[in-house]
């Protein structure tokens, strides 16, 4: 490791080491009341509520103040001569790409041969597009129709999508008498329900479908290019993100998915422009990362394409695909009403493109001062100038000569630069503006922060003794908060923010390193050490905890965001450290890639780890005909990996059915038999070692705060970030052949929080089949309260950051995400939470005849 990572790694070691144990054997526990617990619970179900509401509201805008009409000035420009570009016959086809990455198109392999030679030859003008976070498709399709920067709130709209309440060009174009017609995403119908005189929608997130998805559009282009009911078109292709989502980034498929785009644009703009003149729009609504994914801000995620392609265009010169002019996604919802002729929507802050269209194109000055102009007094409600009002008091040759002056000031690189200056600041002042209810939010965390941090006040207290005693069962509890001090601390950057999993994976083996220090007692003697590690479980579980997480770690750290740039400083796959120069050694150690191997036989891991979980996890009765059922559901699910999708349904169903069944005879197997059935074949092995670091964790120490430091750390072993992009959305739809919100929702929430879960597994393993147990729920509810102060602690870092650092560069493509992430932890934490509680009722009823515990603490 490196000097900086070796100083990282002694920091922490050097604040727990100001620790003092916390008493357990000879001192009474106070704990943590029934009351407290609820009131602490309850708050930050409040402080959630808090922050859904306050990133759902939205900013005041002006009304557009009292300014002449473009009308006015036509005369100024009656010798101009006509360049079509906007003639009232034209029809517009809107071309959405889901998950069209810039690098799709940019590329020099891009097999978009079409929409490239345009962009050269000056047909089509493109421009890559900034998009905001959050990048996934709800949002963005706001964004490209009604101007606005969706709120992080609409994340949450993504999934249940209704009508569309803000103003939009989609609407206004109904309304004037327009004829829309539209088929792809549903999500179109479901924001737009009254737009449309035609339309079919496919389901979007049905996301293993990838070739059916697009033909459902494309069948319907041989009937409608060559009707005249429509004026405007718009198709929404799905098959891009789907592959991603399914196959990855990177796939091959890719490739015959892009060309299969590039050869229906080209269709739709040959067809339809020998009919009458077009404007074809092709536009990516985000992009994709090079793991398949999306929603974070990346410039894999947030950059894309935006294409224009007229048929009535005269062509001043060609396009450079490697030097593209930059826009703003927004843009698009301020250019396309000028080719409608209907308003701007009013909430848009988009600005029109029709200035740098006059870059390749040949434009009149009386459409480019017509649609600058229409910009402008659109603009002029997001700011405080008053120079459009002041044209109407300006009279006669004058107002000629001023027109003409703005026509020349629009065409030139100045005014562009100064409006793009004066869009970022609106950009910014309108993204993710943190109100009021953001700040009550933080009095309720920090509320709860400090409820659940009572229930180890008496080892507060109890410190000094603790120290005197020696006492190794429990973590040291001023470490605790020092480590959460520096923790708050590096949320303030956004270099360990993007690389959070180093920060977990430096405390975890510093507190388990001092945990094992405490039970040697700081003894340096070899000889006492080795007969310590053959004689004191504890001390042996220690070193064994140490090497399944540094084993753990080394799975995916060689595809973490740092080293993207540069593959050539890759470090080998497993230990790097331990490189000996021989080669069977080194296949064993620094040079093996299991995660490579298990992609490559996915079904002999599955058999392996499944086998291994059979023989790991053994309820009380092994041999009974459950257990023989068991063994029969364990080989469907080694089955599954032959079966190819058209056979797969078949056998999923039983495996749900018998996951059911074992959870009757065992919790831990039935869950981890259910988790090896929906994680990818790479995960597995990953799965089962954080089954046996739960296991060995609890045998280390019985420390609510280790149990959640390790929860934590687990989480990223996967590949897991603090960015939504990391959430495997494929996993959602394994075994499944049409969409189920419900369970799609389970699967994919289930398969992004498989290895916390594993890890609780092994923790309570053996102790779920046993009768109630007064002590094993204490420790249980302590465990639950150390958890949600952890979540409360790091939703508290991340708002109080992006408060903090309100102006800074990264703040919505790393602090928002990062927020996002936190949120979702969070209510993932309370659901989970709220259902161990309402069974630990439940439990305590049926055993005492009472609702709670006859202790009022736990």
């Amino acid at each position: 490791i490196s000097g900086a990572d070796k100083s990282f790694s002694l920091c922490y070691f050097f604040l727990a080491a100001l620790g003092h144990d916390m008493p357990t054997n000879g001192t009474t526990t106070k704990g943590i009341s029934i009351y407290e617990f609820l009131i602490g619970f309850l708050s930050l179900v409040l402080a959630v509520l808090f922050i859904l509401h306050g990133f759902s509201l939205t900013a005041d805008i002006k009304p557009n103040t009292v300014a002449p009409s473009s009308s006015e000035f036509e005369k100024c420009f009656d010798g101009d001569k006509s360049d079509h570009l906007v003639d009232n016959d034209i029809r517009v086809v809107l071309m959405v790409i889901d998950a069209w990455r810039m690098s799709f198109l940019s590329d020099s392999d891009s097999p978009m041969t079409f929409l490239r030679q345009s962009i050269i030859s000056g047909q089509a003008i493109a421009f890559t597009a900034n998009a905001q976070t959050p990048t996934v498709t709800m949002p963005r399709m706001k964004a490209l129709t009604s101007g606005v920067v969706p709120s992080l709130i609409t994340l949450l709209g993504n999934f249940f999508a209704s009508e569309n309440t803000e103003d939009s060009w989609v609407t206004s174009a109904s309304s004037t008498g327009r004829r829309i017609a539209f088929f792809g995403d549903d999500t179109w119908i479901r924001l737009f329900p009254n737009a449309f005189i035609e339309a079919e929608g496919v389901t979007s997130f049905f996301v293993n479908d990838y070739t059916e998805v697009d033909n459902n559009v494309t069948r319907h282009l041989d009937i409608v290019l060559n009707k005249p009911t429509w004026d405007v078109l718009i198709l929404h292709y799905l098959g891009l993100d789907h592959i991603g989502h399914s196959l990855g980034g990177e796939s091959p498929q890719l490739k015959k998915k892009l060309r299969e785009m590039d050869d229906i644009a080209k269709r739709i703009y040959d067809v339809a422009s020998a009919r009458s003149p077009l404007l074809l729009v092709v536009v990516g609504d985000h992009g994709m990362t090079s793991g398949g994914s999306h929603g974070g801000g990346s410039d894999a995620e947030t950059k894309v394409p935006m294409l224009f392609l007229h048929s009535k265009a005269k062509i001043i010169q060609g396009g450079n695909i490697e030097g593209l002019m930059t826009a703003e996604q927004v843009d698009l919802a301020s250019t396309l009403p000028f080719f409608l002729h209907v308003p701007i929507p009013s909430g848009s802050i988009g600005l029109t493109l029709l200035p740098q269209f006059a870059s390749q194109w040949q434009i009149s000055d009386s459409t480019l001062f017509s649609a600058a102009f229409q910009s402008a007094v659109h603009f002029s409600r997001f700011t405080d100038g008053t120079s459009i009002v002041a044209l109407s008091d300006v009279h006669g040759d004058e107002r000629c000569k001023i027109a003409k002056t703005f026509v020349a000031h629009a065409r030139g690189r100045l005014a562009m630069e100064e409006n793009r200056k004066a869009q970022q600041k609106v950009i910014q002042s309108q993204e993710q503006a943190l109100r009021w209810p953001i700040f009550v939010s933080l009095a309720f965390i920090a509320l709860s922060f400090i409820l659940f941090s009572g229930a180890y006040q008496p080892f507060i207290s109890g410190g000094i003794e603790s120290w005197i005693t020696g006492d190794s069962s429990e973590l040291p509890l001023y470490s605790v908060y020092l480590v959460f001090a520096l923790y708050h601390l590096s949320s303030y950057s956004t270099s360990l923010i993007e690389e959070e999993h180093d920060i977990w994976y430096y405390i975890t083996p510093t507190v388990i390193l001092y945990q094992i220090f405490i039970i040697a007692e700081f003894s340096t003697n070899l000889e006492i050490l080795l007969k310590m590690f053959y004689s004191n479980s504890r001390f042996r579980n220690g070193f064994v905890l140490l090497c399944l997480h540094r084993w753990a770690m080394s799975f995916t750290s060689h595809t973490r965001r740092r080293w993207s740039m540069r593959q050539d400083l890759l470090p080998p796959p497993i230990f790097p450290e331990f490189r000996f120069n021989i080669l069977v050694l080194d296949s064993l150690t620094t040079d093996l890639n299991l995660t490579a191997f298990a992609k490559w036989m996915p079904s002999t891991t599955t058999i392996v780890c499944v086998g291994y979980l059979l023989m790991r996890i053994r309820p009380k009765n092994f041999f009974s005909g459950v257990m023989t059922f068991t063994c029969v559901l364990s080989g469907a699910i080694c089955m599954q990996s032959y079966l190819n999708d058209s056979k797969r349904w078949l056998i999923t169903y039983f495996i749900i059915g018998g996951v059911l069944i074992t959870l009757l005879s065992s919790v831990p197997l039935g869950a981890m038999l259910y988790l090896s059935y929906l994680v990818r074949p790479e995960a597995l092995p990953l799965l089962i070692i954080s089954f046996e670091m739960g296991f060995y964790a609890r045998k280390l120490s019985s420390s609510p705060y280790l149990f959640a430091f390790l929860c934590q750390t687990v989480f990223f072993y996967a590949g897991q970030s603090s960015n939504i992009s990391s959430i495997d959305i494929a996993a959602g739809y394994k075994g499944l052949s049409s969409y189920n919100m419900l369970l799609v929702g389970f699967q994919i929430l289930v398969n992004f929080y498989a290895m916390p879960l594993s890890f609780s597994l092994g923790y309570f393993n053996n102790r779920t089949d046993r009768p109630v147990d007064t002590d094993n729920d204490r420790h249980g509810m302590q465990v639950l309260a150390s958890v949600l102060q952890l979540r409360s602690l790091m939703l508290f870092s991340a708002i109080t950051s992006m408060i903090c650092l309100s102006g800074h560069l990264f703040t919505f493509s790393v602090l928002a995400p990062k927020m996002i992430c936190e949120i979702l932890h969070l209510m993932f934490s309370l659901v989970v939470t709220s259902f161990l509680s309402l069974l630990y009722i439940t439990i305590n009823r049926a055993k005492t005849g009472k609702w709670w515990p006859q202790s009022s603490r736990f």
